[in-house]
């Protein structure tokens, strides 16, 4: 239904219909043509629905990526974070001082939902800032 066919298809079909009932002793469907107007709103609102219906699985398909992306991130995250404890370990047995705030700052245990907490209010922050450009222009 997605397809340049689909729409020359249904260009023939309806030119078809008009050109019958317009030029043929059988008229089934007399000027202005209630019964195509008809098939073809119910065309529309199927079309949409099954627009609509795609749509809903596409985006709990996204959401479940999304989720499982997050669960890879945050188990990365947690393994470099330990690599770094090891390093810094390893540097502090050799006897190479490594303690600038960048490494100190790195070594922190992430906290998901002090992450999520602050990606919604850079999201909200974000928001308003467009809802305040849109209000002023």
């Amino acid at each position: 239904m997605g397809t340049i066919y689909f729409v020359l298809l249904q260009i023939l079909v309806t030119l078809a219909w008009i050109t019958l009932n317009l030029h043929s002793d059988k008229s089934f469907d007399p000027y202005p043509f209630p019964l195509l107007s008809l098939t073809l709103a119910l065309e529309a609102v199927l079309l949409t629905s099954f627009v609509l219906i795609r749509q809903n699985t596409m985006d709990r398909q996204f959401e479940r990526r999304n989720h499982l992306d997050l669960q890879i991130n945050i188990l990365a995250e947690q393994e470099n974070t330990r690599m770094l404890e090891l390093l810094q370990l390893i540097a502090n047995r050799v006897g190479v001082d490594c303690n600038d705030p960048k490494t100190a700052a790195l070594l922190e245990p992430m906290e998901p939902v002090k992450v999520v907490q602050q990606i919604m209010t850079a999201k909200d922050e974000d928001n308003n800032k467009e809802k305040t450009l849109r209000d002023s222009t």
